[in-house]
This record gives C-alpha cells, sequence and structure tokens, in this order.
C-alpha cells in the first residue's frame, strides 16, 4: 500500500520543520498558547498530512447525519478564496469570495450555514451571535490551535498512510504522525470498496497505539448530473475527466468501471480556472469525440461557476458527485458523533 516516495535526503530540513511543530504543539498543551472553547459542540475534520484526505466528503456525512435533528454550520478557512476576515454564504454569494469547497458545500446543502474565517475563533464567535448554531463543523483545522473543538476527526488516505509517511519536506505531514494522539476518532478514508476483514483488522492494529478507534470509509459516487438543466443524458462513451484536485485516481477507475473511454485534463488542486483554460477544456473535449461529454467534480464545478463557458462546452459537462461511505462499523460512528452532541456539557 506504500507506493508513494518520502525523501530522505530532506529529513535535516524536515526535522527542524517537525521541531518548529513540536514546540508550538508544547506551547499550547501547557497553555502558554491560548486555546478557545465555546458553549456548543465544536467537531473538527482534518488531517495530518498535506493534501485530499477526503475531508468534504466527511463533512458532507457529517451534515447529512445531523442536519435534520440540529442546526449545523460549517465553518471553513476558505482556502485560497479572493476575500479575507469572516464571511458567512448567502444567495449571491460566489465562489471566489468563500473558496471551492465552501462553496460547493454551500451549493448543495442551501438550509444549512456556510461560513469562512481564516481565524476560526472569530468565526464562531460571530456564528454563535448571527446563527446560534446546535453544532459546528470545522473544515481542516486540526493544527488551528487556538481552537479547542469538542472533538476532533482525524482523517488519512489509504494509499498514503500517515504511518508511512514524513514530515515535510522530505513527505507531506504537517506535523509528527504522534499529533494523531490529539483526535479522538481516526477514519482511513479512500479505502478500496473490496478491502477485506483482515486487512482492516491489520490497519487498525496498526493504530493501537494511539488508543483512538478506527474507522475506514472508500469513496460512494453518485449519478452523473449535468452542469446546466436540460443537458441530455450522457451515454457511456468517450469521457474527457477534467480535474483540479489532490488524487484523481480513483474517479478515473471509477469512470473506466462506468464503462466510459476516458482522457484527461488534469489542474493542480484548488486551481483557479481561466479563460485559457476553458479554451484548453474545449480543444480537449473536441479531441476526445464528437459525441465525448466532460465530466468533473463538485469542488471543480464550484470553481467553473466563476467564469464564463461557451454554450457548446457547458452543455456537454457534467458533474460526478462524491460521498463516503463506511465499510466497517459506520453505525458505530454515527453514534459516537450523535452521543457527543447529546452529552455536551454547555
Amino acid at each position: 500500500m506504500n507506493s508513494f516516495r518520502t525523501y530522505r535526503t530532506l529529513a535535516p530540513a524536515a526535522a527542524l520543520y517537525s521541531a518548529a511543530q513540536q514546540i508550538r504543539n508544547i506551547l499550547y498543551d501547557h497553555g502558554i498558547f491560548k486555546s478557545e472553547s465555546f458553549p456548543v459542540p465544536v467537531i473538527c475534520v482534518g488531517n495530518i498530512t498535506v493534501g485530499g484526505t477526503g475531508k468534504t466528503p466527511m463533512i458532507q456525512h457529517l451534515i447529512e447525519l445531523l442536519k435534520d435533528q440540529y442546526k449545523v454550520v460549517v465553518l471553513s478557512r476558505g482556502y485560497r478564496r479572493a476575500t479575507s476576515g469572516y464571511i458567512l454564504a448567502g444567495p449571491a454569494t460566489t465562489q471566489p469570495e468563500i473558496g471551492d469547497e465552501p462553496f460547493q458545500m454551500h451549493l448543495r446543502y442551501p438550509d444549512v450555514s456556510v461560513a469562512v474565517s481564516e481565524k476560526r475563533a472569530i468565526g464562531i464567535r460571530n456564528l454563535l451571535e448571527s446563527v446560534r448554531p446546535d453544532v459546528i463543523l470545522l473544515d481542516d483545522a486540526f493544527q488551528h490551535r487556538a481552537v479547542r473543538p469538542s472533538l476532533s476527526i482525524v482523517l488519512t488516505d489509504y494509499s498514503r498512510n500517515m504511518l508511512d509517511d514524513a514530515v515535510i519536506p522530505a513527505g507531506r505531514l504537517r506535523e509528527r504522525v504522534s499529533g494523531a494522539s490529539r483526535s479522538d476518532i481516526i477514519v482511513m478514508t479512500k479505502c478500496p470498496a473490496g478491502i477485506s476483514p483482515g486487512q482492516i483488522e491489520s490497519e487498525a492494529a496498526r493504530y493501537g497505539r494511539f488508543g483512538k478507534p478506527v474507522f475506514f470509509t472508500t469513496l460512494r459516487y453518485g449519478s452523473l448530473r449535468a452542469l446546466r438543466q436540460g443537458a441530455q443524458e450522457p451515454a457511456q462513451g468517450c469521457a474527457l475527466m477534467m480535474t483540479g484536485i489532490a488524487e484523481p485516481r480513483p474517479m478515473r477507475e471509477h469512470l473506466k468501471e462506468l464503462g466510459f473511454t476516458v482522457s484527461e485534463l488534469t489542474f493542480p488542486d484548488h486551481h483557479s480556472f481561466s479563460n485559457d483554460d476553458v479554451m484548453k477544456m474545449a480543444a480537449a473535449l473536441e479531441k476526445a469525440g464528437r459525441d465525448a461529454i466532460m465530466i468533473t467534480t463538485e469542488k471543480d464545478a464550484a470553481r467553473l461557476s466563476a467564469i464564463s463557458m461557451p454554450d457548446t462546452l457547458a452543455d456537454r459537462t457534467f458533474i460526478l458527485p462524491v460521498d463516503a461511505q463506511f465499510v466497517h462499523n459506520g453505525t458505530q460512528f454515527d453514534n459516537m458523533i450523535t452521543e457527543h452532541i447529546r452529552n455536551f456539557n454547555r
């Protein structure tokens, strides 16, 4: 499973970076740097590894679990947005204002409040005053220690297990893997759908040193939906897979399993699309075939909303939604979340 590279020659630089992070954590652990707690459950979904580990699908799972019973809000930093400060998304909010992933959740869950703030404590205080939530879901804030969450969930990608990784720049860990001991729950994401009970038991045993419950999820893809209403239902022929995400491999494999002949146009994660990029998409789609369609992710579609697309491209563009699906003890995970909220001591 460990097929990625770490760079031993960069170990000295990684040791310096790691030491700086350790000192910072010690200062927070001993109260020299202050962490703020809040009078509502604050559930943090984060990771130790740089890059995509499936945080958005996990946040969406929590929204689905809780939204019918509680007033849920999502608070994110709003990575690479064009604004700064605290913003609460509204009907007129655009993707550049809050970032791609918050905008994606805002579109998918219009009845759930989504906000962004670099300083999460300021964001939470604003939400408590204006929205008065029952539960706050804190996106990608495990290292943001100025806020003390009431529950922390740490994710690790099956194909890039944090136990096998190294600290930046030798690897992609934001801090030593021992930092996972601050979590309450560990979830291994993007597992192969056919992962065996023996593999689950073996991986869970590796995390035994942390003394935390370990869960396993896979990606569950939904049905294709048109970027624009009225577009014709696509045939399973040729497809251009256009992505600007950290790891497009699972999506590629899924489309091939569906029967598509797949060509690819890839951009960096969180890439801001330009008019030149749209021209590249149109050219790549024509090259893929006369009847080909372009398939992209919800996150990429959120960024596409910020630019103008010609009808000939937009009418042939489809979105492939994705969610997290537990492959082992999902009910136990859900019960831990709901019990935490019910038993939260205000």
